[in-house]
């Protein structure tokens, strides 16, 4: 029994480490690089700004459809199939991006990538990691949500220099040659969806009995009852909010420096920064939760959104505030997806975790969707994104007083 037991705890870290390498590569390339391919696709394509992120709208569009049967699926039939064919699908749709010549298939193809987003970004990942891991769920959270946190670091320097020296059709050939070289292997030889899909008998894993017991003691959820109360549906409208903020704010930061005298270099360091604060802010997020009154942790994420944002207007004049911009919106960014993720793992049956994380990632999702577009067709119509910074801000800031507000709706 020993013996079982010391190789579930080595399977389990060996899956960590494998989900946790996969996110990088997959959020760095899927979704913060898009930014980046923004300005050398206008001047080859001639598509607006507006046009371009539309397609990015688009793609978060998709995934906000493909949560919930994903997340169903997911409940049935386990997570690593969804990784893997969605891996397989990005990797195809990223070579289509590099030879693309017409808006609508640009389109088209950023609607299939946004479909892959749904199969290989955290959701599925965390629920490989809600069923390999009990005792210790919310550190293998935060490990997995802290090197995910990297992505940005990583990738928007990298693809920027790609684009730079090679063009832009090139880098996403090399992009999806990685994207292909470490998801699909991982996911078809190391991961799996549970403990006893590598014969490893539930009752000697190292699950905590409290959490056994609680996670039995939970009514299963049934999508027409995850969200029963306003407080719920606060919840759902608050992380929409805060997702749309996210996404608005990936999509225009980087063009909106290189059109306040930013190079490309000094602009990708600075989203570069955005990530890398995600990473401490994982690393502290379980002692925050401890010393701060749980009705306050929500809250002063949200704040601490508001106020980064709030530093942008004065960028183009102070390149401090996009350094003070970058610790405090990524310091937020980085609590709020642990959050959202233990949120769930603490509230519902488990059994249905993939339903109920699908439900709340769409919500978040139409918010991402929404964003960039509108923030690109508000930026064109007023001439400069200041405004869009301001509004942005003042949404954060609702919705942190709507979180204030939920244990008392």
């Amino acid at each position: 029994m020993r013996a079982l037991i010391g190789k579930a705890r080595s399977d389990r870290r060996i899956v960590l480490a494998s989900l946790s390498l996969t996110q990088i590569v997959s959020w760095g390339i899927l979704y913060y690089g898009f930014a980046v391919f923004i300005a050398p696709m206008r001047r080859e394509l001639g598509w607006s700004a507006t046009q371009l992120t539309g397609a990015f709208s688009a793609a978060i569009f998709a995934s906000a459809l493909a949560a919930m049967p994903i997340g169903r699926y997911i409940d049935r039939h386990g997570a690593r199939g969804v990784l893997l064919m969605g891996s397989c699908a990005a990797v195809l749709l990223l070579v289509a991006w590099a030879r693309v010549e017409t808006l609508t298939v640009f389109y088209i193809i950023w609607f299939g990538l946004g479909l892959t987003m749904a199969a290989v970004l955290y959701e599925p990942a965390f629920a490989v990691v809600v069923a390999w891991f009990a005792h210790r769920r919310a550190f293998a959270l935060t490990v997995l949500t802290s090197v995910g946190g990297l992505a940005s670091t990583v990738f928007v320097p990298t693809i920027a220099a790609l684009v730079g020296s090679f063009g832009w059709r090139t880098a996403l050939v090399f992009l999806a040659t990685v994207l292909a070289a470490v998801n699909i292997p991982v996911y078809t030889a190391i991961v799996r969806s549970r403990p006893c899909d590598v014969e490893i008998p539930a009752d000697e894993t190292d699950s905590d009995p409290l959490d056994v017991r609680r996670d039995a003691a939970r009514a299963p959820a049934t999508p027409s009852i995850v969200l029963p109360s306003h407080a719920a549906w606060l919840v759902a409208i608050v992380f929409g909010v805060s997702a749309l903020t996210t996404s608005t704010t990936a999509v225009h930061v980087f063009p909106f420096l290189l059109a306040h005298g930013y190079t490309a270099h000094s602009a990708a360091l600075g989203v570069a920064t955005l990530g890398a604060a995600q990473v401490p802010a994982r690393l502290v997020f379980a002692p925050i939760s401890k010393v701060l009154p749980r009705f306050w942790v929500a809250p002063s994420i949200f704040f601490l959104q508001a106020l980064g944002l709030m530093c942008l207007p004065f960028a183009s004049r102070m390149p401090l505030f996009v350094a003070v911009f970058a610790v405090l919106f990524g310091f937020a960014n980085g609590l709020s997806t642990l959050v959202r993720s233990t949120l769930v793992a603490e509230r519902f049956a488990l059994s249905q975790y993939g339903s109920i994380s699908g439900i709340l990632a769409s919500c978040g999702q139409l918010g991402r969707a929404a964003g960039p577009l509108l923030a690109a067709w508000l930026a064109t119509v007023i001439g400069r994104y200041e405004p869009v910074w301001w509004l942005l801000a003042a949404l954060v800031g609702a919705a942190a007083l709507a979180m204030r507000l939920i244990d008392h709706a």
